[in-house]
């Protein structure tokens, strides 16, 4: 039940953050909470739920509580018109930051070739009920994967320079818009479209509420006298102290997504595949993976194996999170081979070996190996990175290179010939990993079975 209590807690802390009563404790409740329950299960990892924690530490200082607030109509000394530069500019770094980083991160090699657009926007349409709206714009041909993926890089890369001009932060807002809002009804995001959306904000005059508040009482607005600094006079301790905090959160924010490059002093690394440092880098939408599974546990001592489902232990979704995600795979490897241990003696007499199957297609690539079934995973520290235990991904085949823009013929005859789709390649995929998700099993050499291990009610965690 603590669980239900949280986000009760969560509802009342932030009815406290809206109306802005005893604003500095619930913003430190809600960041606390939310960023509790955001870390406890990997497998709920999103980057717009970090995005959100930042935004909720950030609010913990910043004064929101100086005006149209409960604090600021019961404490005089609260309220205020104005607030410090440094306020606005921290939350509007970390936006263009965030956009900045997925720019980056999209100049790749799949990306470049409209993958994984392709498989998502194919499966939008293959799936969509005949008849939807779904269905009347050509989602499954390549010329529109190859717009939504250029598109989605130029959105990015000019978001924030357009929104910080006068001239062009209609177009920027219109942009914004549209992407948005179809990110919101063709890939089902949650609540991060219309956070963005809400963010947009952030780059108007600060002053605008009490100008549309003047202009629906239409009153003429009077904008607050603004104090600024003495170029002459000496920074204050106070002053040195935000100045130090807010270029380390900067250094941080820059240098922490960018760690998994060090990985490609090693050898060749793909951090989309491996997943070695991927959380926390601002990898929004960039690839997909499509898996299929199987483990066994190994006696260490009669070589006797026992099949392992992870649906047993594990909920949908969890599953499908877990199966692409390497460092997962071996935190759940540990876990089952200490419980085999305990509730299954007459099996195995100490905590078994556990080997795994794994066998994933990235990016609409072909099928390959991600784990191979000779490693012990239970014997996997999954904090040593770079993971040499995962099998290297194979180069981009020729074929697919000939995807890339600049190797087209350019004859132009795509704009009266039929537009090809991308639904043979789509369904093929989708049949070789029914194919292989049907192989349940696999034969580790010089193993013999002992059963089928099928948990109890008592085994479910």
């Amino acid at each position: 039940q603590h669980m239900v209590h949280s986000v009760w807690l969560l509802f009342v802390a932030g009815i406290g953050i809206m109306i802005g009563f005893r604003y500095r404790l619930w913003a430190w409740v809600y960041f606390l909470l939310f960023s509790w329950l955001y870390a406890i299960d990997t497998n709920v990892f999103l980057n717009h739920a970090y995005l959100i924690c930042i935004f909720l530490l950030f609010m913990c200082f910043v004064p929101a509580n100086a005006a149209f607030s409960l604090d600021a109509w019961l404490y005089p000394g609260v309220r205020s018109s104005v607030m410090p530069r440094w306020c606005l500019w921290l939350l509007r770094g970390q936006q263009c930051l965030v956009y900045s980083f997925a720019t980056f991160i999209k100049l790749n090699e799949d990306w470049l070739r409209a993958a994984p657009m392709d498989l998502w926007m194919t499966d939008r349409w293959t799936t969509a009920p005949l008849g939807s709206w779904i269905r009347m714009i050509p989602l499954h041909t390549t010329p529109m994967h190859y717009v939504m993926s250029y598109g989605g890089l130029v959105y990015d890369a000019f978001f924030c320079p357009f929104m910080m001009g006068r001239r062009t932060y209609p177009v920027a807002m219109l942009t914004a818009a549209v992407f948005h809002l179809s990110n919101h009804f063709l890939f089902r995001i949650g609540v991060f479209p219309w956070m963005m959306l809400a963010c947009m904000t952030l780059f108007f005059e600060p002053d605008w509420p009490l100008r549309l508040l003047a202009r629906l009482r239409r009153r003429p607005s009077r904008r607050p006298r603004l104090r600024r600094r003495s170029r002459s006079r000496p920074f204050t301790r106070a002053e040195l102290v935000v100045l130090v905090a807010l270029g380390v959160f900067a250094a941080h924010q820059i240098l922490f997504p960018l760690r998994n490059y060090r990985y490609r002093l090693y050898g060749p690394h793909n951090v989309g595949w491996d997943e070695a440092s991927g959380f926390h880098s601002w990898r929004m939408m960039v690839r997909t993976k499509d898996c299929a599974h199987s483990m066994v546990a190994r006696d260490r001592a009669t070589n006797g194996t026992i099949r392992i489902a992870l649906e047993h232990y594990l909920d949908h979704h969890q599953v499908q999170r877990t199966e692409k995600h390497p460092p997962s795979i071996v935190q759940f490897a540990h876990y089952i081979s200490r419980k085999l241990a305990r509730q299954k003696p007459h099996y195995f007499s100490e905590p078994p070996a556990i080997h795994g199957n794994f066998t994933c297609s990235f990016n609409g690539r072909p099928f390959q190996n991600l784990i191979s079934p000779v490693h012990d995973l239970s014997q996997i520290d999954y904090n040593d990175e770079p993971f040499d235990w995962v099998t290297p991904l194979e180069p981009l085949p020729e074929e697919k290179r000939a995807e890339y823009p600049w190797r087209w013929p350019w004859t132009f005859r795509w704009l009266w010939d039929e537009w090809p789709t991308y639904v043979k390649q789509y369904e093929a995929l989708m049949s070789e990993k029914r194919r292989l998700r049907a192989l349940s099993s696999f034969h580790l050499p010089g193993t013999h079975s002992l059963s089928s291990h099928r948990p109890t009610s008592a085994d479910t965690p």
